[in-house]
């Protein structure tokens, strides 16, 4: 048992790792799939250098966040 405002390991380093890495291409996949397929959202491409290069990004962190 830990005494107090002693800290304790839940989780090893991978498993952090594994999950911040969800997290960061899930929201990536989300604001780049908002922009390419709701016209009112379009604006959103204009931050990923217009819809070739949002479409391209997305592509590549589908990948990656089935590889994760």
């Amino acid at each position: 048992m830990a005494n107090r405002g002693e800290r304790v390991l839940r989780f090893g380093r991978s498993a952090r790792v594994a999950h911040w890495g969800h997290t960061v291409t899930f929201l990536v996949l989300l604001f780049t799939g908002l922009a390419l397929f709701t016209p009112k959202l379009g604006f959103l491409a204009s931050a990923f250098y217009g819809y070739a290069t949002a479409s391209l990004i997305h592509k590549y962190m589908a990948v990656l966040y089935t590889v994760i």
